[in-house]
């Protein structure tokens, strides 16, 4: 069973330009000189440690120190165990950016079980619903790629 660990990186927050950059954890760039924009921080700061498969999970980022226009923040993270329930997390997520908090609720169901496909289809458009249930007939080819 792969269990998980909390770690820590700094960032450098520049608010003004909407702009951070990771000190560490291989994702300051090949000339460290790598920038994310964000419009909500944390959500920022999960997405790319999720997405990179260094986090599970930000459970906090604080301020740490100023430094002229820029802000140091301690991110504190939950590390990548790449268990089965974090992978569908992340595909929650995605599906989540163009669905309904009740059709998540839904596909939550379906994928514990609990519903079948048609039930899942009932809370969706048609069209929504037949490009989901073709995803999950393909969900183990899906998970393995995230």
């Amino acid at each position: 069973m792969s269990t998980t660990s909390r770690k820590e990186v700094v960032i450098i927050v520049l608010p003004d330009s909407k702009r951070f950059h990771f000190c560490g954890l291989g994702l300051e760039g090949d000339d460290h000189n790598t920038w994310h924009d964000y419009d909500d921080l944390f959500t920022s700061v999960e997405i790319i440690m999720q997405d990179a498969k260094i986090a599970s999970n930000v459970t906090s980022v604080s301020e740490l120190r100023s430094c002229g226009n820029s802000i140091d923040h301690l991110v504190k993270f939950n590390t990548w165990n790449g268990n089965i329930e974090y992978r569908i997390g992340l595909l929650l997520r995605e599906i989540h950016r163009e669905s309904s908090d009740e059709f998540i609720k839904t596909l939550t169901l379906h994928l514990r079980g609990c519903i079948s496909q048609r039930e899942l289809a009932k809370s969706i458009s048609e069209a929504k619903a037949i490009e989901i249930i073709n995803a999950l007939n393909n969900l183990d080819a899906v998970i393995n790629t995230i």
